[in-house]
């Protein structure tokens, strides 16, 4: 009997982030947080966890999540880019920013942070 593959539709998630690859030994994985709290991370190389791993945020870490999106601005992104870095690229409400973590600031600076905490209690 073959075990079937769970599918996860990550389509109606409020926000995604994608770390992708670079020239180094970056680490690579996709994040989806839903509005209901659920977090999907799938980690897909140089990560500690690989494959699908899955986990809940409380609501107040929801609401914290929702005030940085919005208090994020354009000087949050930072400027020219290294080839040696990963490009992360986070989408939410419609909305699609390329960053490179070492480059940031403000909001974004505190979001890259909670993104990173998120990962690391899986």
């Amino acid at each position: 009997m073959k075990k079937e593959k769970e599918v996860y539709n990550t389509s109606d998630a409020f926000l995604s982030l994608s770390n992708g690859r670079c020239l180094a030994a970056c680490p690579v994985y996709d994040l989806w947080i839903f509005k209901d709290g659920r977090v999907i991370y799938k980690g897909i190389e140089n990560v500690e966890k690989i494959g699908v791993h899955k986990m809940y945020l409380s609501m107040e870490a929801l609401k914290h999540l929702d005030l940085l999106l919005s208090k994020m601005s354009t000087e949050d992104i930072g400027g020219i880019r290294e080839r040696k870095k990963p490009l992360r690229l986070l989408k939410f409400k419609g909305k699609r920013i390329v960053y490179q973590s070492n480059r940031i600031s403000g909001s974004l600076l505190e979001l890259d942070q909670l993104f990173k905490s998120i990962i690391k209690s899986l």
